[in-house]
C-alpha cells in the first residue's frame, strides 16, 4: 500500500509537468496529435500505478520520449506550414453563402443532427442566420453570421469608445495581490483608507476588490463580516 501511494503520487507530478511543458490546452481544443500523447500517457501511467512489481522506468522512459516527441512537433508546426496541414489538417467549410456544404460534412463523417447541435450550442437556432461557418482542426466550430444578424457595434453607430484595458483584481479572499496593485497605480494604504471611510475595518474583510482603467474601485465583503454594506464603487 505505501508503494502504490508513492508511485501514485510520484507518477501524478510527473504527468503535470508533463502537461505543463506540453503547452496549455483545454481538452477541447488539442489538436489529433495531443491527444494521442495524452492517451499514451494515461495508458502508461495507469499500468505503472497498478502493477507495482514493474520498475517505474518503464514507465518514466516512454513518458519521457512522448513529450520530447510532442513538444518537437509543436515546434515544428509552428515553423512548417505543410508539417501543421499534415499533423493538424486544415478548417473546412460547411456553411458557405448560407448555405450547408453537403459533401464537406460526408467527408467529416458529420450528420444535420450534429451541425444543427453545435449551431445552437454558438447561440444560433435559425440557420438562416448563418453566413458562413467552418469546422476548426480541433473540432469546434466558427460561425459568421449574416450582416443583418450580427450585434450592432460603436463602429455601425459612428461612435469612436475611449481605449479599455484589464480590470485589476487587488484583493482576492483577503488576499492582496501586490502586483495588480502596482499595476493599477493603487497602494495600499489608499484602499485601506477607502474603505474604512466606508466601513470597513480591515482589508482581510473584502471578498474581491478590482479595480479598473478609470479608477473606479469595486469591493465585496466576506459573508462573514458583512452586516450592512454590500459592494461599493469609488
Amino acid at each position: 500500500m505505501p508503494i502504490t501511494l508513492t508511485r501514485t503520487i510520484f507518477l501524478f507530478f510527473i504527468i503535470m509537468l508533463f502537461l505543463r511543458l506540453m503547452g496549455k490546452r483545454q481538452l477541447g481544443q488539442l489538436q489529433p496529435y495531443e491527444f494521442v500523447s495524452l492517451l499514451i500517457i494515461s495508458e502508461l501511467v495507469s499500468v505503472s500505478m497498478q502493477d507495482i512489481g514493474l520498475p517505474i522506468m518503464n514507465s518514466l522512459l516512454p513518458l519521457c520520449i512522448i513529450a520530447i516527441l510532442q513538444i518537437l512537433l509543436s515546434l515544428l508546426n509552428m515553423k512548417s506550414q505543410r508539417s501543421r496541414r499534415f499533423f493538424c489538417g486544415v478548417p473546412t467549410v460547411i456553411i458557405k453563402d448560407g448555405r450547408i456544404q453537403e459533401r464537406k460534412l460526408r467527408s467529416l463523417r458529420m450528420n444535420l443532427n450534429d451541425l444543427l447541435e453545435e449551431l445552437r450550442t454558438n447561440g444560433y437556432f435559425d440557420i438562416t442566420d448563418i453566413d458562413c461557418a467552418m469546422m476548426e482542426t480541433n473540432g469546434s466550430i466558427s460561425i459568421l453570421p449574416k450582416a443583418e444578424k450580427r450585434p450592432l457595434t460603436p463602429q455601425d453607430m459612428g461612435i469612436k469608445p475611449g481605449l479599455e484595458g484589464p480590470c485589476y483584481i487587488l484583493v482576492l479572499d483577503g488576499q492582496i495581490n501586490h502586483r495588480n496593485m502596482d499595476l493599477a497605480g493603487v497602494t495600499q494604504e489608499e484602499l485601506r483608507n477607502q474603505v474604512q471611510r466606508e466601513g470597513v475595518s480591515s482589508l482581510k474583510d473584502i471578498f474581491l476588490a478590482s479595480c479598473n482603467q478609470k479608477g473606479e474601485i469595486f469591493y465585496q465583503l466576506k459573508e462573514s463580516a458583512l452586516t450592512n454594506q454590500g459592494g461599493q464603487k469609488s
